[in-house]
């Protein structure tokens, strides 16, 4: 069975950040075939979905165990209208602790179904660490 990694996911373009399905848009979400994954994977979530979120804990499993982060904000990507539904990326804040790896989380919260995220660490270990997920449904 091929490994999912990084580099396969964001060769996939598109919605290489982040893959599954968020909030209340879960039950008209189409499922679309991944490759790598085996199964289909639900259509994503768009921004407001995840709105219910900001300032919240959220629990991720993946390469480092469990962890909580705080979605701290969801900002534009850039090249995209500014509050574009379809293009955004979540910032999480990672707590004190040993420093995050990059790779493939799932991310458990409240009124969602568990998603896989592809999980990116921006700035320094340390205080003030965040991780991204980006997401980008628009085509060009």
């Amino acid at each position: 069975m091929r490994q999912l990694t990084r580099r396969s996911l964001l060769a996939l373009g598109g919605s290489a950040g982040l893959l599954g399905l968020a909030g209340p848009a879960q039950a008209a979400a189409r499922p679309t075939r991944v490759a790598g994954l085996g199964t289909a994977a639900p259509a994503i979530g768009p921004r407001s979905s995840f709105g219910h979120l900001l300032g919240r804990t959220v629990l991720v499993t993946g390469p480092d165990g469990s962890r909580r982060l705080t979605l701290a904000r969801i900002a534009d990507v850039s090249q995209a209208a500014a509050g574009d539904e379809n293009a955004y990326n979540l910032l999480f804040a990672v707590p004190s602790g040993p420093p995050f790896t990059d790779g493939i989380y799932q991310l458990s919260a409240p009124g969602l179904r568990p998603i896989p995220l592809l999980l990116t660490t921006i700035g320094a270990p340390g205080a003030d660490q965040r991780v991204q997920a980006v997401v980008n449904h628009n085509r060009r």
